[in-house]
């Protein structure tokens, strides 16, 4: 139930500027969110308003690199790995 209340929270933050392409839960405690970003502020948002929910008691980013849409230098997004540790329950 945990993991589903986290996942509702989690989609309220995204917006067309971010999108996530990944979610791993470890079945205890932590979520890995993998994702691409327009910009560092895209994903520096995401990360702060992560940290403010109740459920995730940090949220930071583990790794970020840049990436293009199928090859296109024009529509280039930021990667983002980000580590989220769930409150206990």
């Amino acid at each position: 139930m945990l993991r589903l209340l986290w996942i509702i929270q989690v989609k309220t933050l995204l917006s067309k500027r971010v999108k996530f392409t990944k979610l791993d839960y470890n079945g205890s405690n932590q979520i890995l969110i993998e994702g691409m970003a327009a910009s560092d502020q895209d994903i520096l948002k995401l990360i702060s308003n992560l940290n403010n929910k109740k459920l995730i008691s940090q949220a930071s980013l583990a790794s970020m690199d840049l990436s293009s849409d199928s090859g296109n230098t024009n529509n280039a997004m930021k990667g983002f790995l980000i580590n989220c540790i769930l409150e206990n329950a």
